[in-house]
């Protein structure tokens, strides 16, 4: 929409310019039920209760979308979690792209001071994602890339994996 629909949506519900009809309401957590849903998939797949019992994982969430999700997910899996930009805003602590360095050195960091198995950055919006080693060094996307197809063949033997390496 462009400015002018806009300013006429707010004119007409300051006139209280309604349409008028049946219908209900209803209020969904689908937040806590999308959370839920992850923590049984990876329960189930690697039959186990508390599969990350004993990890410590920084993650950055970057002021985002996931800051109400990741860290709650690998808890409720066993993990101890050392959070970072766990806070929605709307100014981001660091570059909104997570393989930036300025996204990557905190958490590099944290991992070496907390003696962490992994840390996790994740761009603004949940869509990216960077790896970081119990060394504090940056995994590349090829690798992981790699790790998920090999995950994936497990589960499928004799399938292909096809992708668009552009990590």
């Amino acid at each position: 929409p462009n400015p002018t629909d806009l300013f006429q949506i707010k004119n007409n519900a300051n006139l209280g310019n309604f349409v008028s009809g049946s219908g209900r309401i209803s209020i969904s957590h689908s937040l806590l039920d999308y959370i839920n849903m992850l923590r049984v998939e990876i329960s189930d797949r690697t039959k186990l209760e508390r599969p990350f019992d004993g990890l410590k994982i920084v993650v950055d969430s970057s002021n985002g979308t996931t800051c109400n999700s990741l860290s709650h997910i690998l808890r409720d899996l066993g993990a101890t979690v050392f959070p970072m930009n766990e806070a929605p805003k709307e100014v981001f602590a660091h570059s909104p792209v997570p393989s930036d360095p300025s996204s990557v050195a905190p958490v590099s960091r944290m991992v070496v001071e907390q003696k962490a198995d992994l840390g996790v950055i994740l761009g603004c919006d949940g869509d990216r994602v960077v790896f970081v080693d119990e060394q504090g060094r940056q995994v590349q996307g090829a690798h992981y890339l790699m790790l998920m197809a090999q995950i994936a063949l497990q589960d499928m033997p004799g399938s292909y994996v096809v992708v668009n390496n552009k990590a």
